[in-house]
């Protein structure tokens, strides 16, 4: 008996991830009616792949306004330089331990501060940009995934997440994007409690599974953990080719919101 309402209730927690399930985040128009838009593109290089010319070749062709890569050591950082070219506000910690951060960004940051919330090898960014006008805030993070020889549980994962989630409850109200690589799936307790918290809309409810793993590897968390705020924006997402180790997930646009078509982000997971 237990064995056959276990899969069924794994099947109801990720069922809100499939196309079968109400949008928590509207499609952004498209056209000149589409509003102020902005895209990002997040990407974990995987520290040890060479291959930066692939990733080169989809920042060129998806042209997003703010790149945020992932586990990038010094190696990487000298050979993706060419995306500072056109994007030259920049935030830089490439490290040898896998969990250096680069941010390039054509919007100019208002404020842009470097921080280790739960431990010192472990930097996040938080900066403020502004888009058609209006301030946004932005937090970038890489949390340790409960892996051999990284970490033995989820505790250190699980405190940088509320962390975030409470300051971005105690922002009043600015459009706020938490993104990076969260090495969590979108269904857990963490994530929900996460969202609970920060009161975030999730753009991946009811679009489908976007599998960023090549199949051979067992299913981590997505590369690119995009929220959009308590006064919602709109987003589109698009697919991208396969890179090394994570499929990246480059494009959320958020735009203005339309009134009338949103739903409140009170209580997201129920």
């Amino acid at each position: 008996m237990a064995l056959a309402a276990a899969p069924a209730y794994q099947a109801l927690r990720i069922l809100p991830y499939t196309r079968f399930w109400r949008r928590q985040v509207l499609g952004a128009p498209t056209g000149d009616g589409g509003g102020a838009q902005v895209s990002l593109l997040v990407s974990n290089v995987l520290m040890t792949n060479r291959d930066a010319a692939r990733l080169l070749a989809l920042v060129r062709e998806r042209d997003p306004d703010l790149v945020l890569l992932a586990e990038p050591d010094a190696w990487w950082e000298a050979a993706v330089e060419e995306i500072a070219a056109d994007r030259p506000h920049t935030m830089r910690r490439a490290l040898p331990n896998t969990y250096g951060l680069l941010l390039y960004s054509r919007l100019p940051f208002e404020e842009s501060v470097e921080e280790r919330l739960v431990e010192d090898e472990l930097p996040s960014f938080h900066v403020v940009t502004r888009i058609g006008g209006e301030r946004v805030q932005w937090h970038f993070v890489h949390p340790k995934p409960p892996a051999p020889g990284e970490a033995d549980d989820t505790t250190d994962r699980d405190a940088e997440l509320p962390v975030v989630g409470k300051r971005v409850a105690a922002n009043g109200g600015v459009p706020t994007i938490v993104a990076g690589d969260l090495n969590d799936v979108a269904w857990s307790g963490s994530t929900r409690l996460f969202q609970r918290i920060s009161r975030l809309l999730d753009p991946r409810r009811g679009r489908g599974l976007f599998a960023t793993p090549p199949r051979r590897l067992p299913p981590p968390a997505l590369a690119a953990r995009p929220r959009l705020p308590q006064r919602p924006l709109h987003a589109r997402a698009h697919r991208a080719p396969a890179a090394r180790r994570l499929r990246p997930l480059p494009h959320l646009r958020p735009t203005r919101p339309h009134p009338g078509r949103h739903r409140r982000a009170g209580r997201p997971n129920r």
